[in-house]
Order: structure tokens, then C-alpha cells, then sequence
């Protein structure tokens, strides 16, 4: 009965996860549509998180990518002071250990015997504690495991070819657990173990801790099962008694099989854990692999293109000679062999990722003297691509990939003996190189950005030469970022050895169950460039920011200046303006470039008139600060252009692009204003006559700033009541001072005087009438009969009595 119920619900567990809506914060895929919360497009976007980065309207894709180099950002205090000391590297991990918005840097000092955690932002120590046993050697991993916001600290513990064990503490340094002596677990009597890992086997939200084969319960250390097959290990001495390191990877490598599977060598592990106290009822069922296939370093990828992980191994010739070796790329589902090849001396974990954009991952590895890059062909035999010359003789040193420029193809992070390189990826050729020295182990650079500044940093121990001081070699942690065009965003996060991007959360948490990194991405065909559907299909590789359809984003500044206003003074005029970044993507700070011409600069016979650079610091969407700029006032005359964002060798007429300064658009960063320098007139008119008994009002011109008259007075009129001499001084926009003068004097007039002042006359009579004097106009007013109202002699009649009235006036 059990076993029908259990056949049922297995049939139908797809059909009800169809229908279903993806719940964006449980870290299931919910709707099995093959995506995990923010990988899924159905999820909203966040600007926080690596795979779910928002779409941004402004955005400009380059059609070149820039040669870049790198430059030294910090270095820390030497960790390691001993004389002369070349090997017993450790590894470097990274991320906000205890969720302060810093990003955090660890490592373990063999000298000190400290696990020493630095600040991100410039490599100052933030605290460090010591170990409860001296080790060798140690590589740290790091992570959230009990959600209290903080990440708990692991430490792997080789005593001196003795126990072997791990180590849990808090970042505080205290110790949480010590772990049960491991090497029982092992198969031999010997080795130098010191590599862990952090994954949810069974999605219980209770993560575990891997070592070699071995799966412990990460909140109390206790073994939880172990595997007797392949142990991701290389026999290092005859008959397999001693192994240097063992490195296996989790991952879903058996669809059909809940939780996560084991890749270890030439085994895949079916994990069964249903008691997290103990061993008791848990499993772990090795498949494996053709027989040509052996144990040692593991990676996992889809190297075939089917959409799901295959295993790739690499086992380098060792101490003994007559041992297997090889490299090998099989299929955990069917355990064939896919395709090989043979190995060179040593061997280093792989690193895989797709390094000449075919949208196949490559598999690279170091051996001793040298690197190779693979190429999967779909035949048997893997295709070198090239192998080049190093001065490694450890042949163990990791490589680390990033794709800096963001075109699609990842570099190779890569240090040696001697130097640090950035590496072609298809070519294998060298980009930037640095002195950075090492004895080598299995230690390698890690891409992480440590200052949240949305730019790569890369971070690499070992010691530069010094001379004078401290003695020996000194090692230390380097940090290097951009010499040229800023690098690409990448994570903050780089938490263990064998690391891929989908293993672990931005805040690191551990995922229940980690996005797959073969599934093929939705909507990398929108994207604004090729884009690869597989995103996330690599190893050993950093992550950029990603829309959820996989599309790298190219957020770009869109500048646009405003000119507010303009005042002058009689030699120079000064202009009020702000600088607004219409960007939803990018933050404004950087130096610009920012000009003033006469006319319109992208026209020809246009004179630059000002020249200068400017650092502006404006938000997403935001607006600067209101700026002014002084120029001389001869300069121009009319309509004046204020450009922004302009090169030092872009002479106008200017063209596109505008500076190296990558803008959405460039078109709307001019604005243009009309500045009236002409001068003005001040006129009072000519002087004044008036009557005694009349005011004037005098009225100065408009367009003045200020008005002054003699009696300190101000305003455009001035209300004359005596007579004199009236002043009056305005000032224009500029200054320019302006002064006229007018007089004003009184007058009396006298009566008008008629001749005949009155008279008698006959209906129907005419007499003349006529005023004396001085007079400037006259005017008649009657209701007889006048034959002119405004002469001085009239002839009057009337029919009646009437009264004659005459005003005169001067």
C-alpha cells in the first residue's frame, strides 16, 4: 500500500508544482519551472542580489572593450613574518562574517597560529583569535549556518601528519565545536588534509559540513555518514598511504534524487541523511564511474551542454609514478565517460568556465611548470587549447575566473611563484601582470568586490620583495583593482575552496536548495548582448550582477545640465546651474569635463569661451547641488552653451561619444541662455517748465536694477514738489553705474484780458472780440455763436444773453 501511495505522488509532484506560484523567499522552486526564488523571473528584481539585479532603462553597451591593467589598492600587515618561509600557504575567504554592511577578508596565520579577519575597505584588522591547536596549514570556509545573522567560521586541522579534524568558531573566537579525530574516515593511514565545505544535503534547512567523503552536521560537528569510494582524493605516496588534500564538490547531479549529490573523484554519492544527531540511518550510495576513471580533485559543470552536471576530475602524476593519472569528464546519471585526457605533474584544483564565448565551458588546471586550457569537442579525446610556461613548481596553485570587461569571455586570475597575472582566457596570453612571490600550495587569487564601490577587486597572499626592514619574506594580503576602465561588478562573497557562485546566498546563508548552474536561463535573448543561456555554468569562477534573464547589465550615466540664471559685474558674468543624472542605474562620481561655447557645439564656427573639469556625486535619479561658474565678460555675446561630459581632445565642433564617460544619451548634455549684455540708456528728458502750483513726477527707463535718487530715495519715480536740480544714479546687472541730471523751474501766467470785456448787441449782430497777453494756447467756451474757439480774435453773436468764457494758457 506504501509503495502505491509513493507512486502516485511522485507521477503527479510535477504536474501540481506547474501550477503552483514561485514563493520568492523559501528557497524552493515552487512553480518547477528549474529556478529558485530570485533566479526566477517571476520573483521581483533586487538590486542587492547577484541573479536578480534590476533592468535598467539607461543603459549603453560598448561596441569595444577597453585593454585594462591592474593597479595596488591595499596591502595588510604581514601575517607571516618568518624568514625565508616559502610554503604552508592559506587560502583567502570573504564577506560580511558579521552583517555590518563591510565586506570582510580572512585567512589563518601559520606564525601566529590566529585566524586574523581584516577590513575589506582598506585591510586594516578587525579582530583575529587563536586556534585551539597549532596546524600546518588550514583553508577556511565560512557561513551562516545557524541563522543568527552572523557566519560561523570552519577550520580543517592536519596536526603535523597526526589528527585530522574541524574546528567551528563564531567570529568572535569562540570555540563552538571540536569534531571527532576524521582520519578513520579517510582509507589511509596518512594525510594532509585541510580543504571543507559548507552544503544542505537534504534541504532541512540544517546545512553540513563536507570533508573529503566525510559529512558532518554543521551546528555540533557530529559525523553524519561517510563514503568508502572515491574520496576526491591523489594518492601522493605508494599504495595510496598518504594523500594531499581531498577535494569533492555537492551538487544536484541526480535529478531524480532528493536533495544533493556527492561528486568525489571518480564516485557520485547518494546522499540519505534523516538523522542529523548521529550516523544512525544515514547513507551515503556510491555510484561509479567506468573503470578508467579514478579518484582525485573533483569539479562540477555541465560540460556537455544537456543541461545537466557532469563531473570532472583531475589526477595529476604524483610522487609515485606508476600510478593512474589523467583528466576525465564523465556523466554521473549513466557514470560514462565522456571525454579525457592525460595529466602532467601534480595537479591543481580545476577551474572551469567559458573563456572564448561559445557558450561551452572550458576546463583548465595547472601542473607543475605550466597551465592548460581544455576545450570539450563532443568526442572522447579532450581538445588542448593551449598549455603555457609557469614558474610553479608546486603545480597546485589555483586559478581563479572572472569575466572583467563584461564580453562575454572570462580571464584567468593566475599567481605563481613570482607573478600575479590577468590572463586571456582564449588565448592564454597576459594582460596585466604584477610582482607578487610565493612558495605555492594549493592556495589561489579570489575575485570579490571588498569596498561595495560595484568594481572587482582581486585578492592574492604571498610577499612582494622588500628591501631593508623586516627580514626574509614577509606575506601579506594584496588587494588590486583597475588601473584603466572600471572592472565589472562582482559579488562580495568567496566563501570557500571549492566554491560556485550558486552555493552559497549574498548574506551567507546556505542555500536549502542551491540554483542549479546548468539549467538554462529564461530570457538571456532579451538580453542588449549575446548572452550565453547558462549563466552560472562554471567552477571556481565569480559572479557579476545579473537580471533575472541572465542579461549583464551596462548601466550608464545620462547627464543633463540646467543653466538657472546669470549675474554679472562690469568685467565677468557668473552662471547659476545644477547637473542632473537621469541615470536609474548609476551613480554620478567621477571627474567631467565641462565647457561653455558662443554658439551651439556641435555646429561648425564655434568658439569655446570656457574650459574646465568638475567632480560631481550624484545619486541614481538625482540632481547636483546648485554650481557656478565665473567667466570673463568680453568673452561672448548673445546665446551662450553650457556641454558637459566633454573630452579634453574632443575640439568643437564636438562629436559622439562625448569623453570615454559612457552616457545613454549624450544629445541632451547642452542646455543654452540668452544673456543680454547690451548697455542701457538712462534719459530724464529735457529740463522742465511748470507752473507754480503743478508737481511733477519724473519716471526713470525700465530694465535697471537699482535706482538712486539725491535724496537717497529709491524706486523708478521720484515725485518733484520744488523746483531745482534733480539726480538720479541706477546700477544695471553688471554694475555698470549710469547717471543724468534734470531741472525743474516755476512760472506764474497771468489773467487773460479781453478787450471788450462786455457789451450789448442787437439779435442778429457780430462784434469782435480779442485777447491780450502772452499765451501759448487759448480756448473759447459760449453758447453763442464763435467763428473760431482757439483764436485770440473772434467774432461773437448771439439771440439771446449769453456768457462768453476764455481760457488762456501758458
Amino acid at each position: 500500500m506504501k509503495k502505491h501511495v509513493l507512486y502516485i505522488y511522485i507521477i503527479f509532484l510535477p504536474l501540481f508544482l506547474t501550477g503552483q506560484t514561485e514563493l520568492c523567499t523559501n528557497g524552493i522552486d515552487d512553480d518547477g519551472d528549474g529556478l529558485i526564488d530570485l533566479f526566477d523571473p517571476d520573483c521581483p528584481c533586487d538590486d542587492s542580489a547577484y541573479q536578480a539585479y534590476c533592468p535598467v532603462n539607461c543603459e549603453n553597451v560598448p561596441d569595444s572593450f577597453p585593454e585594462f591593467k591592474m593597479k595596488l589598492k591595499w596591502e595588510t600587515d604581514f601575517y607571516r613574518p618568518r624568514p625565508n618561509s616559502l610554503s604552508d600557504i592559506t587560502s583567502i575567504v570573504a564577506g560580511d562574517v558579521d552583517n555590518d554592511g563591510i565586506v570582510e577578508i580572512l585567512c589563518y596565520s601559520l606564525d601566529s597560529g590566529r585566524v586574523v579577519i581584516y577590513n575589506g575597505s582598506d585591510g586594516s584588522i578587525k579582530t583575529q583569535f587563536n586556534l585551539k591547536y597549532s596546524v600546518e596549514t588550514t583553508f577556511l570556509a565560512i557561513g551562516d549556518v545557524d541563522g543568527d545573522g552572523k557566519a560561523e567560521i570552519f577550520v580543517p586541522v592536519n596536526q603535523l601528519l597526526g589528527r585530522t579534524l574541524i574546528l567551528c568558531y563564531d567570529i568572535n573566537g569562540n570555540l563552538l565545536w571540536e569534531s571527532e579525530d576524521l582520519l578513520q574516515y579517510f582509507g589511509v593511514t596518512r594525510t594532509r588534509m585541510y580543504i571543507a565545505n559548507i552544503a544542505d544535503f537534504n534541504g532541512d534547512g540544517i546545512p553540513e559540513i563536507y570533508f573529503g567523503a566525510v559529512i558532518l552536521n554543521s551546528l555540533t560537528g557530529k559525523v553524519l555518514c561517510h563514503g568508502t569510494e572515491g574520496r576526491g582524493a591523489v594518492p601522493y605516496i605508494k599504495s595510496g598511504v598518504y594523500t594531499w588534500n581531498h577535494v569533492t564538490v555537492a551538487g544536484d547531479l541526480l535529478p531524480e534524487n532528493p536533495g544533493l549529490e556527492l561528486a568525489a573523484g571518480n564516485t557520485v554519492y547518494k546522499v540519505n541523511i534523516t538523522n542529523i544527531n548521529d550516523s544512525t540511518g544515514n547513507s551515503m550510495i556510491p555510484l561509479l564511474a567506468d573503470t578508467v576513471v579514478k579518484d582525485g580533485f573533483t569539479a562540477i559543470a555541465d560540460i556537455d551542454g544537456d543541461g545537466e552536471l557532469d563531473i570532472i576530475v583531475n589526477r595529476g602524476i604524483g610522487a609515485y609514478k606508476t600510478l593512474p593519472n589523467g583528466i576525465w569528464v564523465w556523466n554521473p546519471r549513466t557514470q560514462k565517460l565522456i571525454a579525457r585526457d592525460s595529466a602532467g605533474d601534480s595537479g591543481s584544483l580545476l577551474f572551469i568556465g567559458d573563456v572564448d564565448g561559445d557558450c561551452s565551458p572550458e576546463i583548465g588546471m595547472t601542473y607543475s611548470w605550466e597551465l592548460r586550457m581544455y576545450k570539450y569537442t563532443g568526442t572522447d579525446t579532450l581538445q588542448l587549447l593551449y598549455s603555457m610556461p609557469t614558474t610553479d613548481a608546486s603545480g597546485l596553485t589555483g586559478i581563479t575566473m572572472f569575466d572583467f570587461n563584461q564580453d562575454g569571455r572570462q580571464e584567468l586570475v593566475y599567481r605563481d611563484q613570482d607573478t600575479l597575472r590577468i590572463i586571456d582566457g582564449p588565448t592564454g596570453k597576459t594582460i596585466s601582470s604584477t610582482k607578487v612571490l610565493s612558495g605555492t600550495a594549493e592556495e589561489y587569487p579570489i575575485v570579490v568586490d571588498i569596498d561595495n564601490d560595484n568594481q572587482a577587486e582581486i585578492l592574492v597572499n604571498g610577499y612582494i620583495p622588500y628591501v631593508g626592514g623586516i627580514s626574509g619574506y614577509p606575506e601579506k594580503i594584496y588587494a588590486f583593482e583597475s588601473a584603466g576602465a572600471p572592472w565589472a561588478p562582482a559579488r562580495s562573497v568567496w566563501n570557500q575552496t571549492a566554491y560556485n557562485v550558486t552555493n552559497i546566498n549574498d548574506d551567507l546563508t546556505v542555500p536549502r536548495y542551491p540554483q542549479n548552474p546548468a539549467t538554462f536561463i529564461q530570457g538571456t535573448d532579451s538580453c542588449s548582448q549575446p548572452t550565453c543561456p547558462q549563466v552560472y555554468n562554471s567552477f571556481m569562477a565569480q559572479a557579476t550582477y545579473r537580471t533575472q534573464q541572465g542579461c549583464v547589465q551596462w548601466p550608464s550615466l545620462d547627464l543633463q545640465p540646467e543653466l538657472l540664471d546669470w549675474t554679472c559685474s562690469p568685467d565677468s558674468i557668473n552662471l547659476r546651474y545644477v547637473i542632473h543624472n537621469h541615470s536609474d542605474g548609476l551613480v554620478a562620481k567621477d571627474t567631467f569635463g565641462l565647457r561653455i561655447y558662443n554658439e551651439n557645439p556641435y555646429d561648425d564656427n564655434v568658439t569655446e569661451i570656457y574650459k574646465t573639469n568638475i567632480f560631481l556625486d550624484i545619486d541614481k535619479e538625482g540632481v547636483s547641488d546648485t554650481l557656478n561658474i565665473t567667466i570673463s565678460k568680453n568673452d561672448f555675446s548673445g546665446i551662450l552653451y553650457l556641454l558637459v561630459n566633454v573630452g579634453d581632445n574632443n575640439i568643437a565642433p564636438v562629436s559622439l561619444p562625448l569623453s570615454n564617460i559612457a552616457e545613454c544619451d549624450y544629445l541632451n548634455n547642452v542646455d543654452s541662455m540668452e544673456v543680454d549684455l547690451a548697455m542701457l540708456t538712462l534719459d530724464l528728458g529735457p529740463d522742465i517748465s511748470r507752473c507754480d502750483t503743478g508737481i511733477i513726477v519724473l519716471t526713470a527707463p525700465e530694465g535697471f536694477e537699482s535706482y538712486l535718487w539725491q535724496d537717497s530715495l529709491s524706486g523708478k519715480e521720484f515725485i518733484a514738489a520744488k523746483d531745482g536740480e534733480y539726480y538720479l544714479q541706477t546700477t544695471d546687472k553688471c554694475g555698470v553705474i549710469y547717471s543724468d541730471t534734470v531741472k525743474i523751474e516755476s512760472f506764474s501766467i497771468e489773467k487773460p484780458k479781453i478787450t471788450m470785456p462786455s457789451i450789448d448787441i442787437c439779435a442778429g449782430d457780430t462784434i469782435q472780440i480779442q485777447v491780450s497777453g502772452d499765451y501759448d494756447g487759448i480756448k473759447w467756451y459760449s453758447g453763442g455763436n464763435i467763428d473760431c474757439d482757439t483764436c485770440r480774435t473772434i467774432l461773437f453773436s448771439t439771440d439771446k444773453q449769453s456768457e462768453l468764457i476764455v481760457q488762456a494758457e501758458k
